[in-house]
Formats: C-alpha cells, sequence, structure tokens
C-alpha cells in the first residue's frame, strides 16, 4: 500500500499537465474567436488564410503535446503494472467485473 501513495504524485502532476493544456487551448479558442469576429468584418482573404494557419500551428503544438502526455502516462503505468503486478491484476479483474456488471442490467 505504501507504495501506492508514491505512485499518486508521479501521476497528480500528469494530470496537472493535462488540466494547463486544456486551460490553454481554451485561451487559444477564445482567441481564435475574437480573431474570427475581427476578420468577418474585414473582407481580406489574407487574414483569414493567416488565422487559418496560426490556428493549425497551435492544434498541431497542442498535439503534440497531449501525445507526448499521453506517452508519459503510459509509462508511468507500465512502472505501476511492473512494480505491482499482483496488485495489477486485482485492479483489472475488479474493473473487468465491474463494468460487467453494469453491462449485463
Amino acid at each position: 500500500m505504501k507504495q501506492s501513495a508514491k505512485s499518486q504524485p508521479t501521476t497528480a502532476p500528469d494530470i496537472d499537465q493535462v488540466k494547463e493544456d486544456i486551460l490553454a487551448l481554451t485561451r487559444d479558442l477564445a482567441s481564435l474567436i475574437d480573431k474570427m469576429k475581427t476578420v468577418a468584418g474585414d473582407s481580406s482573404g489574407e487574414a483569414v488564410r493567416e488565422s487559418a494557419e496560426e490556428l493549425g500551428d497551435k492544434a498541431r503544438i497542442l498535439y503534440e503535446q497531449v501525445a507526448a502526455q499521453g506517452e508519459r502516462s503510459a509509462k508511468a503505468v507500465s512502472r505501476q503494472i511492473e512494480a505491482q503486478p499482483i496488485l495489477s491484476l486485482l485492479v483489472a479483474f475488479a474493473v473487468g467485473f465491474c463494468v460487467s456488471r453494469l453491462l449485463s442490467r
């Protein structure tokens, strides 16, 4: 049980990072909406293309960050499973049992 308490601090920063990424995405989308409102009044197609390129760049960066975060999380889970294989097996069994009971109703 002591090891599971140690594993929580390693996953807490991961969750915090995901929260920060989501907040950054929310701010970027709000900024994009504001830009689109100003561009809507502008008949220039160049401004629209620039906004679209900027959005694409930000989306690509965010995707890379989320993908890297997913890899780190998968490695953390893998380390936890290797450190406590029996506990991991019991947890997986319990989750599977609960899901099967919920789906059977």
